[in-house]
């Protein structure tokens, strides 16, 4: 049976910050806060800034997770995301040979289709499994049938590391480099054309 390469996609595939900071954008009106500038938003974000503490006087914890999340996963903002061109390069010329997927967490099944055919990426992936994180994680599909797994956080290289898969830190993500370095991946890669190479496709 064929190993599949597993991505993640927020922030692996897709550039999630349009959308993330027009989350920030809501739910900071909602809160009567001044919502940070999205440049600095960025920043913050890609150092492990925890957001709740810039509502946490307004916005219960689980509230707060609640109305993020429920934003997060609608279609209009779904819109905003874009394919990182350099990474569907990699994923057009390795997908000839290989067998690639997507695990990603979203609750949306719909949702998330519905986002890959718009994006016209859809076909590349197979299987595509969406994962509640509030019930499952991404280990046990890893154990299965996963021979690498590329993702751009920590929890992404620690699930895969733990599944014994080949473990790939994107640094062009939702994470800095200097971050997602600490989880120890077995490869940091800074430029999606470097995947060729752990790949065996350069």
């Amino acid at each position: 049976m064929q190993k599949v390469i597993y991505f993640d996609l927020d922030g692996t595939i897709l550039d999630v910050w349009n959308r993330y900071w027009q989350v920030h954008f809501i739910l900071s009106k909602r809160a009567n806060l001044k919502p940070i500038h999205f440049a600095k938003y960025r920043r913050l974000k890609r150092q492990r800034f925890d957001e709740y503490t810039y509502f946490k006087k307004v916005f219960s914890k689980e509230k707060y997770l609640k109305l993020k999340r429920s934003l997060l996963e609608e279609l209009v903002y779904l819109k905003l995301d874009s394919p990182d061109n350099r990474v569907m390069a990699v994923i057009e010329k390795i997908s000839k040979g290989r067998k690639i997927g997507l695990l990603t967490y979203r609750r949306s099944r719909r949702n998330l289709l519905a986002q890959l055919e718009n994006c016209g990426i859809i076909g590349y992936f197979n299987p595509v499994i969406n994962i509640n994180p509030a019930e499952s994680d991404k280990k046990s599909y890893l154990k299965l049938k996963a021979s690498v797994y590329l993702g751009d956080t920590q929890d992404d290289i620690k699930d895969a590391k733990e599944a014994n898969v080949v473990a790939v830190g994107c640094s062009w993500g939702l994470v800095h480099p200097s971050i997602l370095s600490l989880a120890k991946p077995d490869y940091l890669v800074k430029n999606p054309r470097e995947l060729l190479k752990i790949l065996y496709y350069d």
